[in-house]
């Protein structure tokens, strides 16, 4: 089985602006320290960030993939959603995430 760690992230954080590409002690900003971790890990076999910023990309570490963040979900299919456990099953394509199905529960569409 493939694995893939989706880690999503934002730069608009309105407690601490810009947070995440924030440079620390040795010019690193947070994200790249998540996103390094990650890349270590012998069973995930891609890592990708989903921002709707692609600025974000000048911050990313070699080896890890940018996804466009897009649309939003409206409150009410987020709530139907929540009630019936209806989980997407996603897809990458072209650099973006697409739903390309819909199963009840997790462990169903980790499956399909």
């Amino acid at each position: 089985m493939k694995v893939a760690a989706v880690v999503p992230m934002k730069l608009n954080n309105r407690r601490l602006p810009q947070k995440n590409t924030k440079p620390f002690t040795n010019g690193r900003p947070l994200c790249w320290y998540i996103l390094s971790t990650l890349l270590e890990v012998e069973a995930i076999e891609k890592v990708y960030v989903y921002c709707s910023n692609p600025s974000i990309q000048e911050y990313l570490p070699q080896g890890v993939e940018y996804l466009r963040r897009g649309g939003r979900l409206s409150a009410l299919q987020a709530g139907i959603g929540t009630v019936t456990k209806l989980k997407p099953t996603i897809t990458v394509r072209d650099g973006a995430v697409a739903v390309v199905g819909k199963a009840f529960g997790t462990a169903a569409a980790v499956k399909t």
